[in-house]
């Protein structure tokens, strides 16, 4: 009898392993789409920084291109985010450039984990006279 006992206690808690590994598993889960959307929102926001720094950098020159044919190049570099390119002034001798993302164009998996929209702004100095 001592046996069927032992048996039956070990019955009650046959589900328990399963409960507790799906629980785990979906934290895990979330862990790891977690680090891939900020690991891609970082990557993205790298890119638009550096198309950013080459605008800002292009308009700062001595003779500068126009500011349409800088914007163009800076849409290259980013065009599948979809960026727009923004020139604020700024004041004088510097130049500033600034490239935003929409919110939408960043996340992997929407409604996952919350993305801010991205706004890298660059500005430099003039160069010469």
């Amino acid at each position: 009898m001592a046996r069927l006992r032992a048996y039956k206690g070990r019955q009650r808690y046959r589900g328990t392993a399963l409960a507790e590994a799906a629980i785990v598993l979906m934290l895990l889960l979330l862990v790891t789409l977690g680090a891939l959307q900020y690991g891609w929102a970082f990557y993205c926001l790298q890119r638009a920084t550096n198309a950013a720094r080459h605008g800002a950098r292009a308009q700062a020159v001595v003779n500068p291109p126009s500011q349409a044919e800088t914007s163009a190049q800076m849409q290259a570099m980013i065009s599948d985010l979809q960026p727009t390119i923004e020139w604020p002034t700024a004041e004088e001798g510097m130049v500033t450039a600034r490239v935003v993302v929409s919110q939408a164009k960043v996340q992997l998996f929407p409604g996952l984990l919350p993305v801010p929209e991205l706004r890298p702004t660059v500005t430099m100095r003039r160069e010469g006279p």
